[in-house]
């Protein structure tokens, strides 16, 4: 499945429930990838609102700042996966 593809059923399935975390998750993971950190923020941060504990919105935050050179906001996000995971 080509990343089109995948973005359309991520679409499509959070159409149907647009508080389905995994794939909030998936859909910042799929937009991190192909280089758009700015909008995969906007995605890892609708999980979080749902699930302030969910590590991989919180791992993709960080990377995605990371990405976009906000060391700051960055490790305040890492800090907050090493807290939840201890």
């Amino acid at each position: 499945m080509d990343l089109n593809n995948a973005a359309e059923y991520l679409k499509k399935c959070l159409s149907i429930n647009s508080k389905y975390v995994q794939g909030l998750v998936s859909m910042g993971n799929l937009l991190f990838e192909s280089g758009n950190s700015k909008h995969a923020i906007k995605y890892y941060l609708q999980a979080l609102k749902i699930n302030p504990k969910e590590l991989q919105g919180l791992i993709g935050l960080g990377n995605a700042y990371y990405d976009m050179q906000d060391y700051e906001e960055s490790v305040n996000y890492f800090v907050q996966v090493l807290e939840i995971d201890s």
